[in-house]
């Protein structure tokens, strides 16, 4: 099942206008003349924001690879590994 290109294009703004955020959120409002545990929660939000982006940013990836050839079971009901990748998506 191939993505279409429109969803491609879709993707690519999230992965950029969300970025854009990051940038953003960690220049100006971030409270950087604030007493130190403000400004430590503060960075410790931010960096929680970073990651789950960057989790968006590999589902979105991976959702945009093309799909290899599938897997085959075995005798013993075990998947070939190394020979192929399914897509959970």
């Amino acid at each position: 099942m191939a993505i279409s290109s429109w969803k491609k294009i879709l993707y690519c703004l999230a992965i950029i206008l969300s970025a854009i955020y990051l940038i953003w959120r960690i220049g100006w409002t971030i409270p950087w003349e604030q007493r130190f545990w403000v400004l430590l929660y503060a960075i410790v939000l931010w960096v929680c924001e970073v990651i789950s982006n960057l989790t968006a940013y590999i589902t979105i990836i991976f959702r945009m690879l093309p799909p290899k050839k599938k897997c085959r079971w075995t005798s013993i009901m075990f998947w070939t590994l190394g020979k192929c990748r399914t897509s959970m998506f």
